[in-house]
């Protein structure tokens, strides 16, 4: 037999050495592929794994809205109602800096309508205008006759004045006029009149009257007119006194005191008419300036306006209701030469003296040589006729001296008194007459400026209405005011049911017609949700991606935050709130176009060194939030955890877990559920994973 080859048995040494290490080699390949069978069915009932990490963390909020310009020209309908449109420049031209300084036309409305109610307008301007000026005309003739009748009126007062001085004198006349409580100062009694009278015609305001001017009376406190029963009571009770002093009173006397007492009758009469009128006249102005401030301001005091002019009538009733409460004079007190001043009445009266003296002396001259006479007729000395004619004479100087004292006896009882009573009514009714003018004067002041004020609104309304419609007539053609590019209006919202702009096309007031979007300063208008308003504030910054250039993205900043959701989407979700944010982007892009669609990503915040999970791993447990950690066997744990602020994809987790741990995205499901979760969820799950940066802090994807 041959030998075996000296190397032959360290060979076979070896090869079962390797064979033994492949068995052991295989036996733990085995218990490992056991061991991850397990594992891999636990990761797969309970979803794919992510490791938390550490760094810098982004928070930002991610929206997506459309652009436009931050400032443009929007051309509404100006017209009222509704008109045609019958030229208009087309969609889409860009309205140049030459456009706008050669005032381009861009839009022309139909004015047919327009011119016809302008023309019409201007006849009811015009009859507005005459009117304005014939009342400030007629109001200014009102008030210059009205002091014209004024200072009339004061000067017939101060000559019945004078007149009355003159007959009895200054003294004796002012002693009377206190006695029937009256002034002898008639500018002071002109300003008492102007003051009471001016007071009682205030319309809008209650009248307040000074009791010493005019104190308020009632109507029932008002003396009655004399009747002639009165008045012939107090007739007799004169009579007996002229009586008791020896005085006979003839026929002449009853004529005089029965037309005194017609005269009295009718003054009373003739007041209450002029009363009336005065009330008549208040009502009347005060009706006129209702009018007129109900035209100007819509108001309406029905019940002031009567209150008012009642105070006025009390009022100018006053003054005569004091006239007749004044005493009777008698005047024949006056009547001597010593009681008389140095007035006509005191001349009169002297010369009747006079008379009755020199009527006496001729008569004693008369029976004087009637006697001597009739003793030298006795011894006949003298012829008959002789004495006839003494004795003739001596009767008629006795008629003339009874003549005398009859003429004095009767300016005495009747003729001054007369006279005096007469210039005292005089003066008296000079003054009412100057109160009846002051207050007719007031009156046609009021309603001449009543008939000023109703014909100023009128003018004032219908200059109003012409500007009105000149200002439309301007309107109906829009020309360029700004470059830009022409957007028609509604274009941006098909849903409305209107019809689209164009020529022919009818459009309303107010409806938008055109807008030219300044395409230098554009912006991106976003909606945020409520749950991350309070995030946004005014200077955040912002990265913009749009739809049409995904591979550039532009930077902006917060320029504007709406504090009010928007109402377009609660027809759909009425429980969603939205608030509308405006985004600038900073520079120009001739590219950017009105209503091109993009996304914003606006920095709210950047944590430093914190460690992140993605936010759907955190799920909530009753009022905590757990995450599931994978062990060292791939077995889930629940752990309670504390997070921070977060992003649209991580969440910051301040306690809980630790850089390193590997954490569910879904929380564990039951045996059922792994049975009927397919392969191609769990491939979904990991591609939707997100994974942390390389380079920098995490953002939302």
């Amino acid at each position: 037999m041959s030998q075996p080859h000296p190397n032959r048995r360290p060979r076979l040494a070896r090869m079962l050495r390797t064979r033994w290490a492949k068995v052991l080699i295989a036996l733990l390949v085995v218990l490992v592929l056991y061991t991850l069978t397990r594992g891999g069915t636990e990761e797969a009932s309970t979803g794919t794994l992510f490791t938390a990490a550490r760094g810098d963390l982004k928070i930002t909020v991610t929206e997506g809205g459309n652009v436009e310009a931050r400032e443009s020209q929007t051309i509404k309908s100006k017209i009222r109602g509704e008109t045609k449109i019958l030229s208009i420049i087309d969609d889409g031209y860009l309205v140049t800096p030459e456009d706008v300084a050669n005032k381009k036309v861009l839009v022309t409305l139909d004015n047919s309508e327009l011119l016809e109610k302008m023309t019409q307008e201007m006849i009811q301007y015009e009859s507005a205008r005459a009117d304005y000026a014939e009342s400030n005309a007629q109001y200014e003739i009102t008030v210059k006759q009205n002091e014209s009748d004024i200072k009339k009126a004061e000067l017939d007062a101060k000559f019945a004045l004078m007149d009355l001085q003159r007959y009895l004198s200054a003294d004796i006349a002012n002693e009377i006029l206190k006695q029937r409580g009256l002034s002898s100062d008639v500018a002071k009694i002109s300003d008492d009149l102007r003051k009471a009278v001016e007071a009682s015609f205030v319309i809008n305001e209650p009248v307040s009257v000074e009791p010493k001017e005019v104190p308020e009376i009632s109507n029932e406190e008002l003396p009655a007119a004399p009747s002639p029963a009165n008045e012939e009571r107090r007739e007799g009770g004169r009579r007996r006194r002229a009586e008791g002093e020896g005085g006979q009173r003839d026929e002449r006397s009853t004529t005089r005191n029965a037309q005194a007492a017609s005269e009295q009758s009718g003054d009373a009469k003739a007041e209450k008419k002029e009363t009336a009128e005065v009330k008549t006249e208040a009502k009347s102005a005060a009706a006129t300036n209702a009018d007129t401030e109900s035209s100007t301001e819509g108001g309406d005091l029905p019940a002031e306006l009567e209150i008012a002019a009642t105070q006025t009538a009390k009022a100018a009733m006053a003054s005569i209701a004091i006239s007749e409460r004044r005493p009777d004079i008698d005047f024949t007190k006056f009547a001597k030469p010593d009681a008389l001043g140095d007035g006509e009445a005191q001349q009169k009266l002297r010369k009747l003296e006079s008379d009755r003296l020199l009527a006496e002396g001729d008569l004693l001259l008369s029976e004087t040589k009637l006697t001597g006479t009739r003793k030298l007729a006795e011894k006949n000395f003298v012829t008959k006729q002789e004495l006839d004619n003494d004795e003739m004479s001596v009767k008629k100087q006795t008629v003339n001296r009874d003549s005398a004292e009859t003429a004095r006896d009767l300016f005495v009882k009747y003729e001054f008194p007369k006279e005096a009573e007469k210039l005292l009514s005089a003066y008296e009714e000079a003054i009412r007459a100057m109160e009846r003018t002051m207050k007719q004067a007031v009156a046609k002041q009021a309603q001449s400026e009543a008939r000023k004020k109703s014909s100023e609104a009128s003018f004032a309304l219908r200059t109003e209405r012409k500007k009105e419609l000149e200002d439309q007539l301007a309107a109906c053609t829009v020309v360029a005011e700004r470059p830009g590019l022409v957007v028609y209006g509604g274009s941006d919202e098909p849903w409305r049911n209107r019809e689209p702009i164009e020529e022919g096309a009818t459009v309303y007031e107010r409806q938008e017609i055109i807008t030219i979007p300044d395409m230098t300063q554009m912006a991106v208008r976003v909606k945020v949700h409520e749950s991350n308003i309070d995030k946004i504030k005014v200077g955040q910054k912002a990265k913009i991606k749009l739809e049409s250039f995904r591979d550039e993205e532009l930077v902006g900043e917060v320029v504007k935050i709406s504090v009010i959701p928007d109402s377009s989407s609660r027809w759909m979700n009425p429980d969603m709130k939205l608030y509308p944010a405006t985004v600038a982007i900073s520079g120009t892009y001739e590219r950017l176009k009105p209503s091109m669609t993009a996304d914003v990503e606006i920095m709210v915040d950047e944590l430093k060194n914190v460690v992140y999970v993605p936010i759907n791993a955190v799920h909530p447990k009753g009022s905590k939030r757990v995450v599931y950690v994978a062990d060292a066997l791939g077995r889930e744990v629940e752990r309670e955890v504390e997070t921070g602020q977060f992003n649209n994809a991580f969440i910051e987790i301040k306690n809980g877990i630790e850089e390193g741990d590997r954490v569910y995205l879904r929380a564990p499901t039951s045996q059922v559920e792994r049975s009927d979760s397919g392969e191609e969820d769990e491939e979904e799950e990991r591609q939707e994973a997100p994974q942390p940066s390389e380079g920098g802090a995490p953002s939302a994807a």
